[in-house]
């Protein structure tokens, strides 16, 4: 290997890192957005959740809790996208085992969301 070439698994390690990175950045911001924009308007915010399909419609309404429940839903979703992220690397890399395994977390993942919506 030379100075310069990546071992294998960093590819993985690296692409996670940079989702899980960029997921809280986007996520932060969002919440930080909403809470400056409920400040300016001295709009309260509203002590539920908004459902997922109602978030888009409250935004254009001018609604800050609807920014704010964005940011929620983006920070929960980022360790989803990771897990797809590094099965997508393991499978570039022909690691199937790895593949198998990230495949299992995203179903539990997605088990859970799933069992939360219906609740």
């Amino acid at each position: 290997m030379t100075e310069h070439e990546i071992p294998r698994e960093d590819i993985v390690y690296d692409s996670a890192i940079k989702v899980l990175r960029y997921g809280f950045y986007l996520s932060a911001v969002v919440l930080a957005v909403g809470a400056i924009w409920s400040l300016i308007d001295r709009h309260p915010l509203s002590p539920t959740v908004l459902p997922f399909q109602e978030i888009p419609g409250a935004i254009l309404d001018r609604n800050p809790s609807a920014l704010i429940d964005l940011g929620i839903l983006i920070m929960m979703l980022t360790p989803v996208v990771t897990a797809l992220s590094i099965a997508l690397n393991f499978s570039r890399l022909g690691e199937r085992k790895f593949v198998t395994i990230t495949l299992g977390v995203l179903a539990i993942l997605a088990t859970s969301i799933a069992i939360s919506l219906l609740r």
